[in-house]
C-alpha cells in the first residue's frame, strides 16, 4: 500500500466513483403527514372551497363555559359559525348539528364506532390469609 503506483491507481478508481455517487440526484419519498386530518390530507388548500355535505367530518370539539367550538373538516367553527353553506346550530361533547340547504345534519365525533356501556363480570373479593401469631396465645 506504500507503493506510489498502487496508491495512484486506487485514487484513479475511487475518485471518479465518489464523484459519480455525489452527482447522483437523491429523491426523497413523498410520505403523507400522519398528523394531518384525513379530509384535509385528501384535498389541497385550493379544493377546500365548496365542501360537499358528504365530505364534512367532525374531528374535534371544545366545550367550555367560555366558548363552544368544533373542528369540522380541518376548519375551526364556533357555535353559530358557518362552514360553506352550513351553520353550526348545536354542539355537545361528541356531536355537532349543522343546518343548511339540505336541512339539518348531525356529525358524530366517533363516526360509525358504536358506543356501548360494557358491564364487567362480577369478581369475587380476594381472601387474604390471616397472619399466624407466634407469641404463644
Amino acid at each position: 500500500m506504500d507503493d506510489p503506483v498502487t496508491r495512484n491507481a486506487m485514487a484513479n478508481v475511487l475518485c471518479p466513483l465518489v464523484i459519480a455517487l455525489a452527482a447522483t440526484p437523491v429523491v426523497a419519498e413523498d410520505l403523507p403527514d400522519p398528523m394531518r386530518p384525513a379530509v384535509a390530507a385528501a384535498k389541497s388548500d385550493s379544493d377546500q372551497a365548496g365542501t360537499a355535505v358528504g365530505d364534512l367530518v367532525l374531528q374535534s370539539v371544545l366545550v367550555s363555559s367560555q366558548r363552544r367550538v368544533a373542528v369540522i373538516s380541518g376548519q375551526v367553527v364556533p357555535l353559530g359559525g358557518r362552514i360553506d353553506a352550513w351553520r353550526l346550530v348545536r354542539l355537545t361533547e361528541s356531536q355537532a348539528w349543522l343546518r343548511g340547504p339540505e336541512g339539518e345534519r348531525m356529525l358524530d365525533l366517533y363516526g360509525a364506532a358504536a358506543r356501548q356501556l360494557v358491564k364487567s363480570a362480577p369478581v369475587a373479593p380476594l381472601k387474604r390469609p390471616r397472619p399466624q401469631r407466634t407469641d404463644g396465645s
